[in-house]
């Protein structure tokens, strides 16, 4: 088994040990190569990348943190804006970025998004073994939307919807041939409760919690991934008592998620390797949805000591927030390349990418309707901006820092004010990350 293992391994063309850093600073997107943080989409990657320990110290920036693969983090390219309305008004295209957009309102001055978890396959025999893995404090996709949503609402932080804690991971599946099969299980709650008048007690308790499946299959030198996951959040009251201001609605909000890509090896340039992919997602929060269908084909190529990818991706989204009325949908192109390089000794690794992101949006609020051409931004400070840029500390192919710069970091000036007046203000460093092999 372990023989099948590692020719699985090395024909995709992909380097273990690959962490949030690595995709920030190498493209800003990992659905065309594989890499650790993977295993959080499709769980049964851990029966190819073995053992090891993995985290992050977390992201530090003047600009808010977003999260990674969300394009309407946008702004206006302003070639195409169009408004009707049956009163007249003129509605600016920005207000609909208070309502969508999946980042924090406040600004990560301290590393936000610390986390650590550790994998591990044991072989019982050839043909089969059990693998398992747990992380802790881990921020999911679905998580963020809740923060997102709870964050621009009304109501002050911490009272009707308050942060979720316990944040853990639990993955366990098992090797059969040439087959992984995984299943995971996300969870973060609360249960916040108010001493009101004549003694009552209110306040909501919130239940996050997200299953996943997966499955990889081996086809030669060939493979297929199928992935799939539930999410649910679940709101209550915790108290006999009621207070309009404090109280939640009880209801349960459903997400979904499918996809599948395939890694097709071939001959061509000494070894390219084609990914294409498909995903699917609806993620629904207190009354805010949005929906993505996505498509598209990416490469990889192994360098003398480096690695190169690239891929293009064709998405459609629809979104709306049903108190507010306001609804929201776009189409268009992700582009990405990535590429990294060992320079001078081994164990220095520099990487670049770029990522951009081009397309339409339409915003409807009440009678008012605006379309415009929008795009990712250039040089925002956010994890999901146009370029990337970073370092990798490798020690024997077991212990990697994985490190992202301020891209403003080659131009600094020491006898100036330094890096205050790039986006993410005198950061030099935004993330680290790390990974050790067992």
């Amino acid at each position: 088994m372990v023989t099948q293992l590692i020719l699985l391994a090395l024909f995709m063309a992909l380097s273990v040990n690959a962490t949030e850093s690595r995709i920030e600073s190498m493209g800003k997107r990992d659905i065309f190569f594989r890499d650790d943080m993977s295993i959080f989409r499709n769980p049964a990657g851990i029966g190819v990348l073995g053992n090891f320990v993995t985290g992050s110290l977390g992201f530090v920036s003047d600009s808010k943190e977003l999260v990674l693969n969300n394009p309407r983090l946008v702004t206006s390219v302003d070639t195409s804006i169009s408004c009707s309305t049956t009163t007249g008004g003129i509605f600016h295209p920005s207000t609909s970025q208070l309502v969508f957009d999946t980042s924090y309102q406040v600004k990560t001055g301290t590393p936000t998004n610390q986390w650590f978890g550790v994998v591990y396959n044991y072989e019982l025999n050839p043909n089969f073994a059990l693998f398992g893995g747990a992380a802790f404090n881990r921020e999911d996709d679905l998580l963020l939307f809740y923060n997102a949503q709870k964050n621009r609402r009304l109501y002050k932080t911490g009272t009707v919807f308050p942060d979720l804690k316990g944040k853990s991971d639990f993955i366990l599946g098992a090797h059969f041939g040439k087959i992984n099969a995984a299943a995971a299980y996300y969870h973060a709650s609360q249960e916040a409760k108010y001493q009101g008048t004549n003694d009552s007690t209110f306040g909501p308790s919130i239940s996050l919690n997200r299953f996943n499946g997966g499955t990889e299959i081996g086809l030669g030198s060939h493979s297929l991934e199928i992935f799939g996951g539930i999410g649910q959040i679940i709101y209550s009251n915790t108290g006999e008592g009621f207070e309009s201001a404090l109280d939640i609605k009880e209801k349960t909000d459903n997400s979904l998620y499918l996809g599948s890509r395939l890694f097709f090896q071939t001959k061509i340039g000494g070894g390219i390797v084609f990914v294409p992919a498909v995903n699917y997602a609806k993620k629904a929060v207190f009354d805010s949805s949005i929906t993505i269908i996505s498509g598209g084909i990416g490469g990889s190529y192994r360098l003398e000591n480096g690695f190169f990818w690239c891929g293009m991706e064709w998405e459609n989204y629809s979104a709306e927030n049903d108190s507010a009325d306001i609804k929201e949908s776009g189409q268009g192109m992700h582009f990405n390349f990535g590429i990294e390089k060992s320079l001078i000794w081994k164990w220095l690794i520099v990487r670049v990418g770029g990522h951009r992101y081009f397309g339409t949006r339409e915003i409807e609020v009440g009678n008012i309707k605006t379309e415009e051409w929008v795009q990712n931004s250039e040089d925002s400070g956010l994890s999901d901006d146009l370029l990337g840029f970073g370092i990798g500390l490798n020690y024997q192919n077991r212990l990697r820092f994985d490190i992202t710069f301020n891209e403003a970091t080659p131009y600094f000036n020491p006898f100036g004010k330094g890096l205050e007046g790039s986006s993410n203000g005198g950061h030099m460093l935004l993330r680290i990350s790390s990974t050790f092999s067992l």
